[in-house]
């Protein structure tokens, strides 16, 4: 008797996509200007943590 498949989380389906962005060159690249840009961004905020040593 098998179970019947529960619905995937939101985070679940977003970690998926994610990965497999991460399989194409173009998904890389967009991934890492988006953090560029987000390091930027917390930079001129002035958000930006150093990290605990």
């Amino acid at each position: 008797m098998k179970k019947p498949k529960k619905p995937k989380t939101l985070a679940d389906i977003q970690l998926d996509q994610f990965l497999r962005e991460l399989d194409t060159e173009k998904g890389r690249k967009r991934i890492g200007e988006d953090a560029y840009k987000e390091a930027k961004a917390a930079e001129r905020r002035k958000t930006i943590q150093p990290a605990p040593n």
